[in-house]
């Protein structure tokens, strides 16, 4: 698989503030799983995780992060609220410590200032 792009916004204000990061991108369920699994186990300060649609439909996800004691904060470039209503319920959201929203490729950079003060 291929890295995802690398914003480098991203990367100068996460060193910045003194965190590594680490992205990773997959359109597959388990991946997304095991990579939370592994943040765990390699001893993560925190997730960023934009499930796209897997965000209202994967129980599987909402289990994964409620077993891990990183914290996962949710992220979306859109606004879920705004958009249709099947699109309002979040099982991310429901196991997530918090959500960033709305703010196209700024979410990244805000949520990344929110894991920061974590």
């Amino acid at each position: 698989m291929d890295a995802p792009p690398r914003d480098p916004r991203l990367i100068d204000r996460g060193e910045e503030l003194g965190l590594a990061i680490d992205m990773r991108q997959s359109n597959h369920e388990g991946h997304l799983i095991d990579w939370l699994h592994e943040a765990q186990a390699e001893g993560a300060h925190t997730v960023l995780l934009n499930a796209g649609a897997l965000t209202h439909t994967s129980l599987a996800l909402y289990d994964a992060i409620r077993s891990i004691k990183v914290p996962v904060i949710e992220v979306h470039l859109s606004n879920p609220a705004a958009r249709e209503a099947y699109r309002h319920h979040s099982y991310v959201g429901m196991a997530a410590k918090g959500c960033v929203a709305g703010f196209g490729a700024d979410s990244y950079l805000l949520a990344l200032e929110a894991a920061a003060r974590l």
